[in-house]
């Protein structure tokens, strides 16, 4: 039943491009920054793992938790607490025309979401 979840796991991860590479050192490795590299996003979206970016990653693109439907195109999304940018890709992919306006206030997080943003045109 394990080796059935891991072989379950590794194909959806590897169906994402990112392998068992991403799994593994997401749980057994030294803190790294990950680039992770996926077909519906032109740019690599970079994690540390060991971080409460791997549960973030996991939430907003890896589930689509921002996948619902506004009933409009919006103008402007601001996103208030943009952590390491993964909202702000996200709503720059879906709505690509969407002026996206960021707020982060902790260093290291701002650091990581100015390299997770800077291709797109927001």
């Amino acid at each position: 039943m394990f080796l059935e979840k891991v072989m379950m796991v590794n194909k959806i991860i590897t169906d994402l491009g990112c392998g068992l590479r991403y799994l593994f050192i997401t749980l057994y490795g030294k803190q790294t920054l990950l680039e992770l590299k996926f077909p519906s996003f032109r740019f690599p979206i970079y994690i540390r793992n060991k971080t409460s970016d791997v549960p973030t990653f996991n939430a907003c693109i890896l589930d689509e938790g921002y996948n619902f439907n506004l009933g409009f195109e919006p103008e402007t999304v601001v996103d208030l607490g943009s952590n390491i940018g993964l909202s702000a890709v996200y709503f720059a992919t879906r709505y690509p025309t969407a002026k996206i306006i960021c707020v982060e206030p902790e260093q290291d997080n701002y650091d990581l979401l100015v390299k997770n943003t800077k291709h797109l045109q927001m």
